[in-house]
């Protein structure tokens, strides 16, 4: 899959902000995309890897 970047606008908790370079799991609307969202199932996943 090719690399999309995009801004997303969101509210992060304090101490978890992105920092430039981060990636985040998006999922993009193929119909549309300019619609992008937060891909929380790949969040979660990450964050059960050792």
């Amino acid at each position: 899959m090719p690399a999309y970047e995009a801004v997303l606008d969101g509210l992060y908790m304090l101490g978890n902000l992105p920092s430039p370079g981060d990636r985040i799991a998006l999922l993009v609307d193929p119909k549309k995309p300019q619609r992008i969202v937060y891909d929380t199932s790949a969040a979660k996943a990450a964050l059960l890897q050792p």
